[in-house]
């Protein structure tokens, strides 16, 4: 009990965001100018890594790598820059502030919106064929203003066949004929952005100074930019450059066995498969061996590490288990999870946001009535709170934003209940689970198991939602709720976390966060535009240009054909998921020593643990022997050692992704795909 809570405490000890602060610090005009320079670096690398070498994805993680790696390189040029003159170093604050806007170009430029929004609009053109009949079921249904191509016209129209096969010699790219259209999703991008920043503003202030969560993925980011008096700083720190070395050999030697095919290289990924039934039927069950995964995890709670890759291998025991009993399973939209697994996740995941709700009820109330109390007494009133948002600015701009997205949906032609339905789900839950499982768990990706339509279901026919809703929602799930990588939300979390941590007021971040949310979506734009109508999207990666973005129309063509198969007995395992989850937060409330966290079961099938179970697991076994052998004092001791494994990775790919550009080589590929 006692190791557990001084695991909290130190997983890490900033984690006391409500300590009184010595000096408040501040962002100048210079700090959001090498933000924004920074930032433009940020795209054009994370374009080339995944848009084009398909094998780094280097970008759509929640602690970017080439976030880490770049404010590595503004970190030691800032120190050489003091060396000549003192007054033109960059403070911590100032540092914070550009790593921020980096973290938030990554994502726009990756998962987050680019590689989404871009294909979403030009897929259905291009791949419209008379074998899959998209042209009679869905083009009549697409308002014209939504898209670059014209729904009138016949399919692979000229705009779209250049975007996919590239333009010939000599043509420029039509800019203006994708600026509608974009201007239209972007509108609706910032209706969702919107409740993002009045979430993150309520949800940080409960998890952070109520809930005291320690926000994993800030540590790292946090070492290089900050110097604590009388403590060695990170970059001087033996051990650490100890555990950078690690990830410099082991990629450097594959990276360079791409080059010199005869050298030898280390796989970075063992799949496990099975040729007999039942154990065939387990499913994608794959070791990504990640030195960086190892890292991060080493910082959490043992219980927290033992739940992730625990319910991982359970969930995958229990589909060997039933299928030796009734035979291969029908599987669900998400190939890792049978059915009935995918189905109690869900379960599992409204509960486990109707808990937090509940739990943090209570204190929100009084906030609320404090903040009342405190407009009351006007001037007298005690100093505001260190917020980002009021509750009150916070509560006005989500309802300003749900408002906003019921009437673009209705003006796109679907229905006000499917919009909030949809969007309900993707924010209020999907996003909370996420931003949950980074702030806590400290994973450093986010995805899901499964996607609002799915939850409708559970419940009814999808087909019932209609054609005009069906279409539209073939777009947003590909754009939002299918791939959740690189969801902002956490990023806006952890930036307040970063200004903790530096002594920012976190009501500063507000500007900086939109203006690195509104530069990043228009670089990233024409970056994303300019390099595909270069090379042709059929030439680059193929999840971001056809796997994401035609998933839904291929899903949804046989609903408006009518042929869709309904199981009554989906909300039967949806049901159990609600009871497991109840189960496992009381056994967690009446028992201290209880080492099953809920959150785990409810990452337990989505692609997070498919590539970080494994990692997961070696890090709990090394951390459990470091502090039964060693003691709290060698755990703390070897933690730069484990800080270096996910520095010198991250440093790695950033390495080989520009080396790839410059000497057009292949990169390697990284175990985080």
């Amino acid at each position: 009990m006692k190791l557990a809570r001084v695991e909290h405490m130190t997983a890490e000890c900033s984690s006391d965001h409500s300590a009184t602060r010595e000096r408040e610090a501040r962002i100048t005009p210079r700090a959001v100018l090498v933000g924004l320079v920074m930032a433009a670096a940020v795209c054009g690398i994370v374009a080339w890594a995944e848009y084009v070498t398909g094998t780094i994805m280097i970008g759509f993680l929640q602690i970017p790598p080439v976030a880490i790696a770049l404010i590595f390189v503004v970190v030691v040029a800032n120190r050489l820059v003091g060396r000549v003159r003192t007054r033109a170093r960059l403070s911590a604050a100032e540092l914070a502030v550009v790593y921020v806007m980096m973290v938030l170009a990554a994502m726009i430029t990756s998962r987050g919106l680019t590689e989404d929004l871009y294909p979403a609009q030009a897929c259905l053109n291009y791949y419209a064929t008379p074998a899959n009949h998209w042209q009679d079921l869905f083009f009549s249904h697409v308002r014209p203003s939504l898209v670059p191509w014209d729904p009138t016209g016949d399919p692979v129209q000229l705009i779209v066949k250049d975007y996919y096969e590239g333009l010939p010699a000599g043509d420029s790219v039509p800019w203006r004929a994708w600026l509608g259209s974009t201007g239209i999703w972007l509108l609706l991008v910032g209706f969702v952005y919107t409740a993002f920043m009045g979430m993150a503003a309520v949800i940080y202030r409960l998890w952070a100074d109520e809930e005291h969560l320690s926000f994993p993925l800030t540590r790292l980011p946090l070492e290089l930019i900050t110097q604590q008096a009388g403590v060695t700083h990170f970059l001087r720190n033996k051990l650490m450059w100890i555990g950078f070395a690690l990830p410099v050999l082991y990629f450097g030697l594959n990276g360079l066995h791409e080059i010199w095919p005869q050298l030898p290289q280390i796989r970075t990924f063992y799949p496990i498969r099975f040729d007999q039934m039942p154990w065939a039927n387990m499913g994608y069950t794959v070791m990504w061996f990640s030195l960086a995964g190892i890292g991060l995890f080493y910082l959490l709670s043992s219980e927290m590490i033992f739940s992730l890759w625990f319910f991982f291998l359970f969930a995958r025991l229990r589909t060997v288990l039933a299928t030796a009993l009734v035979g291969p399973l029908a599987r669900a939209q998400h190939a890792s999870a049978p059915m009935f697994i995918g189905d109690e996740t869900m379960g599992i995941s409204f509960t486990l946001v109707g808990l937090m709700a509940y739990t943090a009820w209570t204190r929100v109330r009084e906030i609320w009535k404090q903040q009342a109390r405190a407009d009351a007494a006007g001037s007298s009133a005690p100093a505001a709170p260190n917020v980002m948002l009021s509750f009150r600015t916070a509560a006005w701009l989500v309802g300003l934003a749900i408002a906003g997205i019921g009437i673009w949906w209705y003006w796109a032609g679907g229905s006000v209940a499917v919009a909030l339905a949809e969007f309900g789900i993707y924010m209020f839950v999907q996003a909370v689970i996420m931003a949950r499982a980074t702030s806590e768990a400290g994973t450093p990706m986010t995805e899901g198991s499964f996607t609002p339509l799915d939850v409708w279901g559970l419940f009814a026919r999808k087909s019932k939602a209609g054609v005009a809703n069906l279409t539209l929602l073939a777009f947003t799930n590909a754009l939002f709720s299918r791939d959740l990588r690189g969801i902002t939300l956490t990023g806006m979390l952890d930036a307040q976390s970063l200004a903790d941590g530096v002594n920012l007021p976190r009501r500063k971040l507000r500007g900086v966060i939109i203006v690195a949310l509104v530069f990043a979506i228009l670089v990233s734009g024409c970056v994303h535009l300019a390099l595909t109508y270069e090379r042709g999207g059929v030439t680059m990666y193929s999840f971001v240009y056809r796997s994401n973005p035609i998933r839904f129309w291929h899903e949804h063509a046989p609903l408006v054909e009518g042929i869709e198969q309904y199981q009554p007995s989906r909300p039967v395992w949806f049901g159990v998921g609600v009871l497991f989850c109840l189960f496992l937060g009381m056994m967690r409330r009446l028992y201290v020593w209880w080492p099953l966290h809920p959150l785990g079961a409810a990452l337990s099938v989505t692609w997070i643990m498919c590539v970080f179970w494994f990692p997961a697991l070696i890090a709990w076994l090394i951390k459990s022997a470091v502090t039964r052998y060693g003691g709290l004092k060698s755990y703390t001791r070897l933690r730069p050692l484990f800080l270096g494994l996910i520095f010198g990775e991250f440093v790695m790919a950033v390495f080989w992704t520009i080396v790839s550009f410059v000497f057009e080589t292949t990169a390697p590929r990284f175990p985080w795909p």
